[in-house]
C-alpha cells in the first residue's frame, strides 16, 4: 500500500460549530480522489469501537489510510452512531462494512469522554466468535487491509509504538483485564 499523494487542499467552513475541508488525492494507478472532511462539533456524538476477536482467538485489526492527518493508522473498526439505530446494531454494520466478519457475540466494555471544542462519547466493544461473511469490497476512496494476529503478537504491536491510537491500545488492554481472551 502506498500514501496517496494530496494534490489539492482547501478550508470551505470553519466557525466554532463545523469545519469542512476539501483534500483531493492521486493513488498509485492515477486514480483522482476528491473528500470533503467534516469535523461536526455537537454537543453530543456517540460513537463506538469494535474489538474484534475470532472463535480461533486471533485479533482482527485494520490498517488504514486516514485522509486526516494523512498517514496509516492501526484500528479497530470505529463510527459514530448512526441516528435511529442501535449501538450493538452500529457495531455489526461497521464490523461487517469495514473487515467482512459478523459476529452475534458483543459486548460493551466501558465508554469514555473525548473532550476537545466539544465532548464526545466512544464506547468501547468487543466482538466474539467473528466469523468471516465474505471477501472485503471497499469504496474506492478506501484503503483499508485487514489484519489477524494472536493475542501476544497484538500486544508487542502496541508495545513497540507500531499502535499509535490510544483508543485502540485502550480498548486491548481493557478487554484483557477483564478477561474476555
Amino acid at each position: 500500500m502506498k500514501i496517496p499523494e494530496k494534490i489539492f487542499e482547501k478550508i470551505i467552513v470553519s466557525n466554532p460549530y463545523l469545519k469542512v475541508s476539501q483534500k483531493d488525492y492521486i493513488d498509485e494507478k492515477w486514480n483522482k480522489s476528491s473528500f470533503l472532511i467534516t469535523w461536526h462539533n455537537k454537543k453530543e456524538s456517540i460513537w463506538t469501537m469494535i474489538l474484534p476477536i475470532t472463535s480461533d482467538w486471533q485479533i482482527l485489526y485494520l490498517k488504514e489510510y486516514r485522509y486526516w492527518p494523512e498517514k496509516f493508522v492501526i484500528n479497530f473498526p470505529v463510527w459514530m452512531l448512526d441516528d435511529g439505530i442501535s449501538e450493538i446494531e452500529n457495531c455489526k454494520k461497521e464490523l461487517l462494512e469495514e473487515t467482512w466478519y459478523i459476529s452475534d457475540e458483543i459486548e460493551l466494555l466501558t465508554e469514555s469522554i473525548i473532550e476537545n471544542y466539544f465532548e464526545w462519547t466512544l464506547r468501547y466493544f468487543v466482538a466474539k466468535n467473528c466469523k468471516k461473511l465474505k471477501s472485503q469490497e471497499l469504496e474506492a476512496w478506501e484503503n483499508i487491509e485487514i489484519f489477524s494476529s494472536s493475542l501476544e503478537d497484538f500486544q508487542k504491536l502496541i508495545l513497540d509504538w507500531k499502535v499509535l491510537s490510544s483508543k485502540t491500545a485502550f480498548c486491548f488492554f481493557l478487554a484483557k483485564a477483564k478477561w474476555y481472551f
